[in-house]
């Protein structure tokens, strides 16, 4: 897998490392990302109509979209979820018609497929532009509020898809962590279209990583020892949320909480990462024929036991 994320760095073209770059520099200056047709992210400029942007229901991130077309006088639509979880959200969604109408102007590639557990949908994103890198976004939508909606992506690179990560997804089956569960990055006229786009603007980040051994901008880290594990230098401190840098932010009294801990987790035993069997036969095929979603949530169960 390092051998092919090495040859998409190395089929960068010196505009591209410039984009890359002058995204990971906004990052960490914190300032919002813009994410444009099939998924291009690029610095969201800062104008007054930001602020009148967020009081029509947009927030950051969602720029200037408008669907082309209003639903027909009459048609009824189901009614929206009154509380903010995100996966509440993307399961009326996914079902309402006008949400997959805007998603697909947005994103033309985006396809559904359902069974009577949920829902899949696949979309292909260029987070540098169609000349740049390609990812496949597999979002598997479970009908039930028992499981939470979750998503992989894959760099499409020759013939064999590479998963995108380990680093910002989830234990231990490697979907996407885009943003922190009880953060509310949904609340805006056009949540599918929005999520489809902070997993794009995840994917530019992993080109940064990719590109400078750094996760650019603000970041979570829940646990203390996957704080100290993970976060490389120079990097945004994750237990407080700062721009600091963790090392001269928050890094020391981690240290000194896990020293004082009677037991101390072994390195070795770094809890591993990896989608589901079915989810890379998935990605292999493209998008196609996409694996029955209770197939899915066995194995996810297998690899967390």
């Amino acid at each position: 897998m390092e051998d092919g994320l090495a040859s998409i760095v190395s089929a960068l073209s010196p505009k591209q490392l410039v984009a890359i770059d002058r995204i990971g520099s906004a990052l960490f200056a914190d300032r919002p990302m813009r994410v444009g047709f099939k998924g291009l992210v690029s610095i969201k400029p800062s104008t007054t109509n930001d602020e009148k942007g967020e009081e029509n229901g947009q927030r950051q991130g969602q720029g200037s979209r408008r669907p082309a077309a209003e639903p027909r006088p009459g048609r009824q639509r189901s009614p929206r979820p009154r509380h903010s979880d995100s996966s509440d959200v993307l399961r009326w969604a996914v079902e309402d018609q006008r949400q997959l109408r805007f998603l697909r102007e947005a994103y033309p590639s985006a396809k559904t497929r359902s069974d009577n557990r949920g829902t899949w949908l696949v979309v292909r994103t260029f987070p540098l532009g169609v000349g740049g890198p390609q990812a496949i976004l597999l979002i598997m939508v479970p009908r039930t509020r028992i499981s939470r909606v979750e998503s992989w992506g894959y760099w499409w690179a020759g013939e064999e898809p590479m998963w995108i990560g380990p680093r910002h997804t989830n234990f231990p089956n490697g979907s996407i962590c885009a943003f922190p569960i009880e953060s509310n990055p949904l609340d805006c006229d056009w949540p599918l279209t929005r999520y489809v786009d902070l997993l794009s603007e995840w994917c530019a980040r992993h080109l940064y990583y990719a590109v400078h051994d750094k996760w650019p901008g603000p970041q979570e880290g829940r646990w203390t020892w996957y704080r100290l594990l993970e976060t490389r230098s120079g990097e945004c401190c994750p237990r407080c949320g700062s721009l600091e840098p963790y090392e001269n932010c928050c890094k020391s009294r981690d240290e000194k909480e896990m020293a004082q801990r009677p037991v101390v987790p072994d390195p070795l035993q770094f809890p591993a990462r990896l989608p589901p069997s079915p989810v890379e036969e998935f990605a292999k095929r493209a998008g196609r024929n996409p694996p029955r979603i209770m197939t899915v949530l066995r194995s996810q169960d297998e690899l967390a036991r």
